[in-house]
């Protein structure tokens, strides 16, 4: 490591080396002269010399110029006085390194009697390093008073009995008690209280055993603080137990925020349990997390059907599949979602959900949290009103609104793909006899009969509704063959069905239906012509002798117009006194004489004269103007009517009548 000029391996150089080593500064040795002749692997390192070149280098050389004189004649002072003080020492100089780099150094000078011979160790203390080490240390007890004062943790010792002999000062945190109260007291002995009874005994046993403790939870009930300490044991460098030390961190804030949170959850577990909504949480992913109990108690579906999974993976019909897409772009797109209806497979549960998107401090999507409610019970209400407001509820067929809605649906197949659609309207026969004969209840019976039998005749393409009272409506699609030739095959069928007898309280009741046909395009290309026409075709098969089909045909549009006419022109009739009685006398054959009259009434119609009752008597019973005529035939202010004299018109006038004969 080193060397001397004259002597490499002498037992002085050896000697040398020993003392250079135990030197941690850099050091050389010098001759009286000032020559160097050892040096150390420091000295090398300060002054980027090998330790060889060092030899060859005066030691003032190493010197800058201004402080070699100094150094000079302090060495050459200690070898001057042998009996004097052996050490000297000069601070705040400078050395040339060999890249010429000055270096502010201190020096010490020691002398060294060897065989008779004085020397000088020569050792440089690089001030650099020393002034960076003091300033490092500044920097640390800095930053250890500013972590005392500013932090929430702060640091402790205790001696060999657990006794506290420090606390650092509190800054701005709050600790269990004040310091001053604490020194010379052990924890034990503190007001403090522990998590449970089992873990106070715990950490007695840890210490007993000079072991490490971590997170001892402490709670100070006098001023509500909590702390979090951690600690371990103290050896000296001969391995003697000494105490404890560690750091207490504050934790009271955290504490009051972990009792308020999990009053709140309490509260919100308690919400939870008692509400028919369930909360439930995505992950990132969009699987299922976490669902409330409610949902597993209210659930057709087992939690485990949802929890690692995402919504789309579940068995769960989507309202549509618009719906379904829309949903996927809104979480994409991480946002909120309301009133997403969605059904169990089994169809017997409705689930609404909604949701949010949730995001951590740093604005980082976490997943999704919301609420599900069971909207069964509302889903089937509504769907009993739509049912009620659309179905007949005597035989369950749809009614009169759902018919034209599905029937508009028929015409629009029909036109885009050139078919035929069919409209039967169908009457029973006879019907009103029958319900005032056996009472609405064997009526309403009678109905259900009739449309089982009409529903077992339709196909399933073909919808069969029921406007009202005995009047049933039939709509067939025809999507190949002869479109007449099918519907009268079928109005047919009806008609069979319809003419077997239906036992009625133990009575068979025979009875026959009139049935009506209008066909789309060629009878007319909206929904209230086909109806109204298939109706006209109908009152022709009743015309025809009732239990028959009639095809809607324009003429029947003519004799309509002149039943219209006829009507309104029997209504003008009564108004202006157009009818008149006449009378033929009846003659008794024993007597000769003339004992009762036959009223008969005609209509003296202002341009066709007198019209015979066969041409109105059946149009008044269809307008229901029988009545008001039969009111003029037999006043209701008379109990009875006699036949005038022959001699005499007397009694007649009134009625506007005059005698049939003479």
């Amino acid at each position: 490591m080193s060397h001397d000029a004259t002597e490499s391996d002498s037992p002085h150089s050896r000697i040398f080396d020993v003392v250079l080593k135990a030197i941690p500064e850099a050091a050389v040795v010098t001759d009286a002269a000032g020559s160097i002749v050892q040096a150390n692997e420091a000295a090398a390192s300060l002054f980027g010399y090998s330790v060889e070149d060092l030899l060859s280098i005066h030691a003032d050389d190493l010197l800058s110029a201004q402080h070699r004189k100094a150094v000079q004649s302090q060495r050459e002072s200690l070898i001057a006085n042998p009996e004097g003080r052996a050490n000297a020492t000069a601070g705040d100089l400078t050395v040339n390194t060999h890249e010429g780099q000055e270096i502010p150094v201190g020096v010490l000078l020691t002398r060294v009697l060897l065989n008779g011979n004085h020397y000088v160790v020569t050792a440089f203390r690089d001030l650099i390093r020393e002034r960076e080490l003091e300033l490092r240390v500044a920097e640390y007890e800095g930053k250890l008073h500013a972590m005392n004062v500013l932090s929430s943790d702060w640091y402790w010792r205790q001696d060999a009995k657990l006794r506290f002999t420090y606390i650092s000062a509190p800054g701005i945190h709050s600790q269990l008690v004040d310091a001053e109260d604490a020194i010379g007291k052990t924890r034990l002995q503190m007001p403090y209280e522990f998590e449970s009874e089992e873990l106070r005994k715990k950490h007695e046993r840890t210490v007993a055993q000079r072991e490490p403790f971590r997170d001892l939870l402490l709670h100070n009930p006098e001023n509500d603080t909590h702390a979090q300490v951690t600690g371990e044991p103290l050896f000296d460098e001969h391995g003697k137990y000494c105490g404890y030390h560690g750091v207490a961190r504050d934790v009271t804030e955290e504490k009051r925020a972990q009792r308020a949170l999990s009053k709140s959850e309490v509260r919100f577990r308690a919400l939870a349990n008692m509400s028919s909504d369930w909360f439930w949480e995505q992950d990132e992913d969009l699987r299922y997390s976490y669902l409330s109990p409610t949902r597993q108690a209210n659930a057709s579906m087992p939690i485990d059907s949802f929890l690692g999974h995402t919504r789309f993976e579940l068995d769960l019909v989507w309202e549509s599949e618009t719906a379904k897409l829309q949903h996927a772009k809104t979480l994409k797109a991480r946002l909120p979602f309301r009133d997403l209806l969605l059904r169990t497979l089994s169809g017997d549960q409705y689930l609404n959900v909604s949701g949010e998107p949730v995001f951590d401090d740093d604005g980082t999507f976490k997943g999704y949290q919301g609420v599900t409610n069971d909207v069964t019970a509302r889903k089937q209400a509504e769907a009993e009103v739509l049912w009620l407001a659309t179905h007949d509820a005597l035989t369950g067929l749809p009614n009169r609104t759902l018919l034209v809605d599905w029937l508009e649906r028929a015409v629009a197949r029909a036109a885009r793909k050139k078919q035929y659609v069919a409209v039967l309207f169908v009457d029973i026969d006879r019907f009103k006899t029958l319900n005032d004969t056996f009472g609405h209840g064997i009526g309403d019976e009678f109905l259900r009969t009739v449309s089982a039998r009409l529903g077992g005749v339709v196909r399933r393409s073909d919808t069969l509704a029921r406007l009202g009272g005995d009047e049933f409506v039939v709509v067939l699609e025809s999507p190949h063959g002869n479109a007449n030739t099918e519907a009268q095959a079928i109005a047919e069928k009806m008609l069979a069905v319809l003419s077997e007898a239906v036992e009625l309280n133990g009575v068979p009741f025979q009875t026959s239906a009139s049935i009506g046909i209008s066909m789309y395009p060629d009878n007319g290309k909206d929904i209230e012509t086909l109806l109204r026409h298939a109706d006209l075709a109908m009152y022709e098969a009743k015309d025809a002798g009732r239990g028959c089909v009639r095809f809607y045909a324009d003429a029947m549009n003519r004799r309509v117009a002149q039943r219209a006419t006829l009507d309104r022109e029997l209504r003008d009739a009564l108004d202006q006194g157009q009818f008149e009685l006449y009378f033929h006398p009846q003659h008794d054959m024993s007597t000769g004489k003339v004992d009762a009259a036959e009223v008969l009434i005609r209509w003296n119609h202002p341009e066709r004269g007198l019209v015979q009752p066969g041409e109105f008597i059946s149009a008044a019973e269809d307008s229901g103007l029988i009545l008001p005529i039969g009111q003029f035939v037999f006043p209701s202010d008379s109990l009875f009517w006699s036949a005038p004299s022959p001699q005499s018109n007397t009694g007649c006038q009134k009625a506007s009548c005059r005698p049939a004969w003479p």
